[in-house]
C-alpha cells in the first residue's frame, strides 16, 4: 500500500481521515473556547470563573476515552 499522510496516522489509531478531522477540530473549538473565557476572565475577574477550568477538563477526558 502506497504512503498517504492524510490516512496514515488516523489509521493508526483506529480512525478513518474524517472521523480524525472530526475530533481534531472538536478539540480546536474547545481549545478556542477555552482562550476566549480565560482572557475574557482575566479582563472582567467576574466572569467565567470556572468555564476555563471546566473546558480543559473536558479535553483532558476526551483524551482519556481515546486511550
Amino acid at each position: 500500500m502506497p504512503h498517504n499522510p492524510f490516512t496514515e496516522h488516523p489509521a493508526s489509531v483506529g480512525e478513518t481521515w474524517s472521523q480524525h478531522a472530526l475530533f481534531a477540530l472538536s478539540c480546536a473549538a474547545l481549545l478556542a473556547w477555552a482562550l476566549f473565557t480565560a482572557m475574557t476572565h482575566a479582563l472582567f475577574p467576574f466572569l467565567f470563573k470556572t468555564t476555563t477550568h471546566g473546558t480543559v477538563n473536558r479535553l483532558v477526558i476526551l483524551f482519556e476515552e481515546r486511550d
